[in-house]
C-alpha cells in the first residue's frame, strides 16, 4: 500500500463526514458538484448571486450535462439548499445555506 493510497482514504473519510455534517448524505455526486461551485462562485462574488452561465463554465461542472446540472439545481431548490432570484427565466440562484 503507498503513501498515496492512505491519503486518499483519509480524504475520502473527511469528505464522507463533511457530507453528513452538511445535511449532503443524499446528494448526487453532480448535486454536490454543483453545491461547490454555487460556493465557490458566490464566495467570489460580492451581490451573491450565481448566473446559470457561471455554473455552466466552472471548472467543477464544465463536463456535466446541461439537463444533468438543471436536474442537480432543481433538486439543491428542493432540499432548501438555493433559491431562484429575479424573474422566472433570469437564470440567477443565491445560497440559502
Amino acid at each position: 500500500m503507498t503513501q498515496l493510497n492512505y491519503v486518499f482514504s483519509n480524504i475520502m473519510l473527511a469528505f464522507q463526514h463533511l457530507r453528513s455534517e452538511l445535511g449532503l448524505q443524499s446528494a448526487t455526486f453532480i448535486e454536490l458538484s454543483v453545491n461547490a461551485a454555487m460556493v465557490d462562485i458566490s464566495r467570489l462574488d460580492e451581490q451573491q448571486e450565481i448566473t446559470i452561465e457561471a455554473l455552466r463554465t466552472h471548472t467543477l461542472l464544465e463536463n456535466i450535462p446541461k439537463p444533468s446540472l438543471y436536474r442537480a439545481i432543481t433538486n439543491l431548490k428542493d432540499a432548501g439548499r438555493c433559491a431562484h432570484v429575479g424573474t422566472v427565466r433570469s437564470g440567477k440562484f443565491a445560497l440559502l445555506k
